[in-house]
């Protein structure tokens, strides 16, 4: 990807291309355009000075873009983090096991359903995940269908004691 080219790469996918369930995050990625254009331009324009050999004039264009615009973009990077940690929200399970609790953090709780008559079935083995962790089993979820894996309680519990 050359770094003129301004609608390649990670910021355009970002603010145009990819859905964002949280509307605060996706307007402020919107902060990132204009400098991310402007950056691009300015690459053309080192490119330019430097198939001219004008290479201390690209080499000052270079530090002042450093110093400036793209310092701008740092700090909009170091908002950025601290508005996706300000929303995010920590979900807590509390597991239950004879006189034992346990307390999970999860990312989000998708929704609550019931599971499909007959679905659960072992994972095979095989694979990493059921080997020798807390996930021996999946299911269907009876309202889409979906297939969820099942956490087993009784090891979880076994694993934080």
């Amino acid at each position: 990807m050359k770094t003129t080219n301004a609608g390649a790469g990670f910021i355009p996918i970002w603010i145009v291309e990819v859905p964002l369930a949280n509307v605060w995050v996706a307007a402020f990625l919107r902060k990132f355009d204009k400098p991310h254009q402007q950056i691009h331009a300015i690459a053309g324009d080192v490119e330019r000075l430097k198939d001219n050999q004008q290479y201390e004039q690209a080499q000052q264009v270079i530090a002042r873009t450093r110093d400036g615009l793209l310092s701008g973009m740092v700090k909009l990077f170091a908002e950025l983090r601290d508005l996706v940690r300000s929303e995010q929200r920590e979900t807590a399970m509390v597991l239950a096991q004879g006189n034992k609790l346990l307390g999970v953090t999860v990312d989000a709780a998708q929704s609550i359903e019931r599971l499909l008559d007959g679905s659960i079935e072992e994972i095979s083995p095989l694979v990493p995940i059921a080997r020798d962790g807390v996930v021996r089993r999946h299911a269907r979820t009876a309202k889409a269908n979906d297939v969820i894996l099942l956490v087993e309680t009784d090891r979880l519990m076994a694993s934080a004691a």
